[in-house]
């Protein structure tokens, strides 16, 4: 596939997983009392997120402005390594922001065992589950990304 052709992949991709209609949870919302035949919830993305450096998930609009600036291949590449990582930014949570680690029926548990430096023997201590099913919970995970 040609660089160009890849672009357009990403970006239809990335659209699709960011362009989800969010409703306003605030009380001050417009659409407060419409049913749901009505308008479009208010909400969706971010735009001045796409300013902040640090920030992966960038709008669809913020890469299609670097293409029309790009004059080379190279710098097509950059944007489309960019927009790759931000549709993997897209499609995953963020992980937990609290400095201990979930236990076994939070949402966030199979994700911390599979990603933590910690032997399966001291999680299995730490979280009062056997040796076994963090292995299989590692080898679900595994192979749940490989797909």
């Amino acid at each position: 596939m040609t660089l160009h052709g890849e672009l357009r992949t990403v970006l239809a991709q990335l659209e699709m997983v960011s362009q989800v209609a969010a409703v306003n949870l605030e009380a001050s919302g417009g659409d407060a009392g419409e049913d749901i035949g009505g308008r479009r919830p208010p909400g969706g993305i971010l735009h001045e997120d796409d300013r902040q450096l640090d920030y992966p998930q960038k709008s669809v609009e913020h890469f299609r402005r670097r293409i029309a600036k790009a004059h080379s291949d190279w710098a097509l590449g950059a944007i489309l390594k960019d927009a790759q990582a931000a549709l993997e930014a897209a499609k995953r949570q963020p992980p937990p922001k609290d400095a201990g680690h979930p236990m076994p029926g939070d949402y966030n548990w199979k994700r911390w065992v599979a990603e933590t430096d910690l032997s399966a023997v001291e999680i299995a201590r730490k979280c009062n589950v056997s040796k076994r099913y963090v292995n299989r919970v590692r080898a679900e995970y595994r192979m749940r990304d490989a797909a």
